[in-house]
């Protein structure tokens, strides 16, 4: 029988850690969100990202704007690929993903072993190489569905359906995926608690989830508003500081460094209870 999942018991958890250990995480957030300064003084992200509201705002239908955000994509990947002529930002990507499964580790290590150590960013080579396998297994299994429901999409077409009802029927498959790879949220807490294999991860993952999907997509729900009411706060405060340092992004990466360990370590909570 499953273990049942308590949401206040796991934010009262996530909160308690937060507190006991608040400036490690705090330095353990910042290192793992360094890629967003990177983002932003490399690919001009707040133009944009500028650029794309106002071409959604100017259409007055959903399908409007649906289109009006495939231009934009388009006209982005052909402007702004990092990867076209040089291997640079396939690099980048390679080593904020190093980072991030580094930044599992450290904070999984704090909430339940009290090992406070920045050198739990060091991860091994095979524990990374699983980590991207099993990253890769799941990028598969999106574009498979994605392909599935174009190609759906594609025959209902024939029946002269209305666009409307075929972005309806299309996002509607797309939030049915989305809450079903929440099954394979807990990956990466799976293979720093265990070093295993792929497939071993993505089934302690699955079983994990067994039984409580929806308790913890409400404990997600929960805790990614508190952390963006967190975020957008931190933001705002930081503002006018940001004004007086030459570099952009800097209040999104403080903000960051501060909720970052928050969602991490409420995960962390809910696998606790239900390992």
């Amino acid at each position: 029988m499953a273990k049942s999942l308590s949401i206040h018991l796991a934010l009262a958890d996530t909160v308690k850690q937060y507190r006991q250990n608040f400036i490690f995480f705090i330095v353990a957030g910042a290192i793992a969100s360094v890629g967003i300064l990177i983002d932003y003084n490399t690919h001009k992200h707040l133009e944009e990202v500028a650029a794309l509201k106002e071409a959604a705002k100017s259409q007055p239908t959903a399908q409007g704007a649906w289109e009006a955000v495939k231009t934009y994509a388009k006209a982005l990947g052909e402007k702004h690929n990092p990867l076209k002529g040089n291997y640079m930002g396939l690099l980048m990507l390679l080593l904020l993903t190093y980072l991030h499964l580094g930044f599992v580790r450290v904070c999984f290590q704090s909430a339940t072993k009290g090992t406070i150590s920045l050198q739990n960013f060091i991860s091994t080579p095979s524990d990374y190489l699983i980590f991207m396998g099993a990253t890769l297994t799941l990028i598969a299994m999106t574009i498979g569905f994605a392909l599935a429901i174009m190609g759906g999409l594609t025959l209902l077409h024939w029946f002269a359906l209305p666009e409307s009802v075929l972005f309806f029927i299309a996002t509607l498959l797309a939030m049915i995926f989305m809450v079903y790879m929440v099954h394979f949220a807990f990956i990466q807490i799976c293979l720093v608690d265990k070093s295993q294999g792929v497939l071993e991860i993505l089934g302690a993952s699955k079983a994990i989830v067994a039984g409580n999907l929806g308790r913890i997509v409400g404990f997600f729900i929960a805790i990614s508003f508190f952390v963006a009411i967190f975020n957008l706060l931190a933001v705002f405060l930081l503002a006018k500081v940001a004004l007086f340092i030459p570099v952009q992004g800097f209040s999104q990466f403080v903000a960051s460094a501060l909720t970052a360990p928050l969602m991490l370590l409420g995960m962390i909570s809910v696998y606790k209870q239900l390992k």
